[in-house]
């Protein structure tokens, strides 16, 4: 019994330590949550200020350039449909046995593929489309394309004829132009094959 003050004095001690360790610990993460907080802070006024000019002058460098891209993208579109269009006219005429014909209407901006083939009463091979012939394909440019780009007339006339061995009668160079004026060039061969030429 003589050793109780000693114990409770000690008990006394400890229980001060422990809480003023947990004084510490609640201080500390006080800190640490102000801290954490002041981190969070988003962007200052003139920050945004200058992030927003910075914008304003890419934006202007940019927009400007965005149409002539548009109008070269859309001659190069146009160029690539032609040039797969006489590929599969060609492929048509092979795997048919029969004259494929591409005829290009320019004064309203298209072109279309028929197979020239006889079928359902008409002639075979005579390079008109006649009885049920089929039509392989059919681009009118100035409504796919926006009126961004113009068909000349080919080198070799409005038609132009693929046979079964995949030749081509007559050839020559066919011509797109866009609205800012460049100029894309297609160079088809007698042997059926075509070569695109870009500006």
């Amino acid at each position: 019994m003589a050793d109780l003050p000693v114990m409770l004095s000690a008990l006394k001690d400890f229980s001060s330590i422990k809480f003023h360790q947990f004084l510490a610990l609640f201080s500390l993460r006080r800190v640490d949550r102000n801290s954490y907080l002041v981190s969070q802070e988003g962007l200052s006024l003139i920050e945004m200020l200058i992030v927003m000019a910075l914008i304003g002058i890419i934006c202007t460098i940019a927009v400007p350039s965005m149409p002539a891209m548009l109008r070269s993208y859309r001659l190069k579109a146009v160029a690539t449909e032609l040039a797969s269009s006489i590929q599969l006219a060609r492929l048509t005429a092979i795997s048919q046995n029969a004259n494929s014909v591409l005829t290009f209407a320019v004064a309203n901006q298209s072109f279309s593929i028929f197979s020239d083939n006889g079928e359902g009463g008409g002639t075979l091979n005579d390079g008109v489309q006649s009885g049920s012939e089929p039509t392989i394909k059919t681009v009118n440019i100035r409504n796919a394309y926006y009126g961004e780009v113009t068909l000349n007339t080919p080198s070799f006339g409005n038609t132009t004829v693929f046979n079964s061995q995949g030749m081509c009668t007559p050839s020559g160079t066919i011509s797109l132009q866009n609205s800012a004026g460049s100029t894309v060039q297609l160079l088809l061969s007698s042997g059926g094959s075509v070569k695109t030429l870009y500006p």
